[in-house]
């Protein structure tokens, strides 16, 4: 059985009158914060590991090895407060689907919100990875056509639902509610 918070996560502000609130949750710490940023507690122990050899590295006359730690010191700064950015995000952050549409609660200072209409999703994706499998939780990723285009070519752009509980009976609750908005259609 899908379980659903009691609170809304402040969507009432952003709810039209006739949505109702179907599912709402709250990810899981540790795959919310390796679902796209395991990488950067390997660059964490990279930035610690460069200061501790360079650090330890002759001195002497030579400026470079003298200042080579700062390199590493500026690379730990810059993961850190990436990682620490995504904690104070995830304490904010909560999914949620309603009769209409998908939305999603973050913030860093304040509270920012992320929606997109049912009638708008083109494509579904439910990944339970082997840290995801560890904590019983997986991720759902919807793609609404939008298209992200740069130097290297275009890609896909989707919206996530990282670290949710029971993620394959959550994307049914999704497929289903997204048939059922289109059968009004």
């Amino acid at each position: 059985m899908i379980q659903t918070l009691h609170t809304t996560g402040d969507f009432d502000k952003i709810i039209n009158r006739d949505e109702k609130i179907i599912w709402s949750a709250r990810p899981k710490l540790a795959p919310y914060l390796f679902a796209e940023t395991g990488f950067m507690f390997l660059g964490i122990a990279f930035g610690i590991a460069w200061i501790i050899i360079a650090l330890n590295l002759p001195h002497e006359d030579n400026m470079t090895a003298k200042y080579f730690w700062i390199f590493g010191a500026v690379y730990l700064a810059q993961m850190s407060f990436v990682t620490v950015r995504k904690l104070v995000y995830f304490k904010h952050t909560v999914y949620a689907l309603s009769n209409q549409r998908i939305l999603i609660r973050t913030g860093f200072m304040g509270r920012d919100f992320k929606t997109t209409d049912l009638e708008k999703i083109a494509d579904i994706e439910v990944k339970v990875n082997m840290v995801s499998k560890f904590y019983k939780v997986g991720s759902i990723r919807f793609f609404s056509g939008v298209i992200k285009k740069d130097d290297s070519g275009s890609s896909k752009v989707y919206e996530s639902w990282l670290g949710i509980e029971e993620p394959y009976e959550v994307f049914k609750l999704v497929k289903q509610t997204t048939r059922e908005l289109q059968g009004k259609l």
